[in-house]
């Protein structure tokens, strides 16, 4: 099972949402059918809109040189969220 938890990794038996893994390596896996805790209803339901995926931190764009267009792109993105 794959757990996400606002509150970070502890030894406690609650989170904000999980899937089954079912054999998944990692939770971004578009396969996955994530279950997002819902405090009215007092459990987890299914959402099917949520997608979890695997990134990394930072992305470097390299190759734009001065005095072409758009060499002001160049540099390091952090990623720092998503919203659909």
């Amino acid at each position: 099972r794959w757990l996400l938890d606002l509150d970070g990794l502890r030894d406690v038996d609650t989170c904000n949402a999980f899937a089954d893994a079912d054999g998944s390596p990692h939770p971004g896996s578009p396969d996955l059918q994530w279950y997002v805790w819902d405090s009215t209803r007092g459990k987890h339901l299914l959402d099917p809109t949520m997608q979890s995926l695997v990134a990394p931190p930072v992305i470097e764009v390299v190759g734009r040189e001065a005095p072409k267009e758009n060499v002001m792109m160049n540099g390091s993105y952090h990623l720092c969220g998503m919203f659909g």
